[in-house]
């Protein structure tokens, strides 16, 4: 798993914003590579959901907002790494880290952006 610092970097960036947080650890099947484990943090509000998966080699950002973003967030966003898909009534946010040794830091800063 990853280190817990960076879980709880992201928990802690989800409490602060208000939202419910849901810790799952998940163990997966591969016909290719085994049995996997991977943690999903869930943190839930009225108008946003945020998915954070931590698995053995990656780190992924799913951020799903109702309220749209604005040009200069949105590019903001971009320079940043995150991919945008504006649908109909919500904006998705995903970000793949593949450096699980990343900095908790980096990823604070990276959510903090996003859900401002």
């Amino acid at each position: 798993m990853v280190a817990s610092e960076v879980e709880e970097v992201i928990k802690s960036v989800l409490a602060e914003n208000e939202y419910r947080v849901i810790v799952k650890d998940i163990r997966e099947k591969s016909l290719t590579s085994g049995t996997m484990g991977f943690r999903l943090i869930y943190g839930i509000k009225e108008d946003s959901v945020v998915i954070a998966r931590l698995g053995m080699n990656s780190i992924r950002l799913t951020v799903i907002l109702r309220n749209p973003l604005s040009n200069e967030k949105a590019s903001q966003l971009e320079e940043d790494g995150w991919k945008i898909d504006v649908r109909d009534e919500e904006t998705i946010l995903s970000l793949r880290i593949n450096n699980v040794q990343t900095e908790a830091r980096y990823i604070w800063e990276l959510l903090v952006k996003s859900l401002d």
